[in-house]
């Protein structure tokens, strides 16, 4: 009923509801996915607005002619994009049906988090801050507001964070927390009641002692970076920190298909593959040249990409739709 609202009133998520609902139930239609890809391109700045321009990678997962899932680099020093400027990107998109959201990269979160809680996220499952830049700064904000915005909250994820107080959430089952090891004394999980997994790392291994005191009777599981402590009647884990250049970090498939710029008879062409960017131009009509440009990571790629695109754009270069 609301898609076909949707279409009447010439919205498009109407007609992208329609084309993922029947890929649910035909996941294999190649007609299918490839008209749900030419409309999401067609009518991308009707259904990402300004995330379209942005210059920092992205990732974007849709249900039902909804963001679901969105991942984002963030950039305390990019002068385009100020953590406060990525507040307002994501004050201004529609994503009452969010379940996850990812900030990567930034040093700072003042301003993503002041917009975070200034608004309400009904089915929000799922939030992620971090990983952040080696050696960056610390999200320095009250968490009492940002957890009270998300009441179906399962899992959160804090990098940095300088204030531990406020962890009161009925639902919270997982919690990840990378923070010092002196701030271990500082965590009172009595506000969480549902909470079962704990992850914890620190650059140095926390006092036992300390630790025993805070999880007796609140957490299940302990996972933590390195050594393992023996906690009794806590199960505790292991687990290895995940090398930055293996992670996704916001390079998408959709990241590699070939994105075309046409202006006055001449054309760019512009895709990534991993951590190389290629680059073709010429006139319209013939072979054209082609370099490529390698980078450190596929995260640097996907970076240099949507700044190639978004600095041709800039020029009066119209990105046109090319079928594969």
């Amino acid at each position: 009923m609301l898609g076909d609202a949707l279409v009447a009133a010439g919205d498009p998520r109407g007609e992208l509801m329609a084309l993922q609902a029947g890929l649910e139930e035909h996941p294999g239609d190649a007609a299918l996915r490839e008209a749900e890809r030419r409309l999401r391109f067609e009518h991308r700045h009707a259904l990402l607005g300004p995330l379209v321009d942005q210059a920092l990678p992205y990732f974007v997962a849709w249900r039902w002619g909804h963001v679901a899932e969105l991942d984002l680099a963030v950039s305390a020093t990019s002068p385009n994009t100020p953590t406060e400027a990525v507040g307002e990107l994501l004050a201004g998109l529609d994503l009452f049906a969010l379940r996850r959201l990812r900030l990567v990269g930034a040093a700072r979160y003042e301003g993503v988090m002041d917009a975070f809680a200034a608004r309400s996220w009904p089915v929000l499952e799922r939030l992620e801050l971090g990983p952040v830049n080696p050696g960056a700064g610390r999200l320095d904000r009250a968490l009492g507001p940002i957890l009270s915005a998300a009441s179906e909250l399962r899992y959160l994820r804090l990098e940095g964070p300088e204030q531990l107080g406020g962890l009161e959430h009925a639902r919270l089952e997982g919690l990840m927390l990378a923070i010092r090891p002196e701030q271990v004394d500082e965590l009172d999980l009595s506000g969480l009641p549902a909470l079962r997994t704990l992850t914890l790392r620190t650059r140095r291994p926390p006092d036992p002692g300390a630790l025993e005191r805070v999880l007796r009777g609140r957490v299940e599981r302990l996972v933590v970076y390195g050594a393992p402590p023996v906690l009794p009647g806590i199960q505790v884990e292991s687990a290895m920190a995940a090398d930055p250049a293996t992670d996704r970090l916001l390079t998408p498939a959709e990241q590699s298909v070939p994105r075309r710029f046409h202006r006055r008879g001449r054309f760019r062409a512009v895709r990534r593959s991993d951590a190389l960017l290629f680059v073709r131009e010429g006139k319209v009509g013939r072979p054209g040249l082609e370099r490529h440009e390698r980078f450190a990571t596929p995260y640097d790629a996907a970076r240099a990409l949507h700044a190639r695109a978004w600095d041709w754009r800039q020029e009066g270069f119209a990105e046109v739709w090319v079928p594969a």
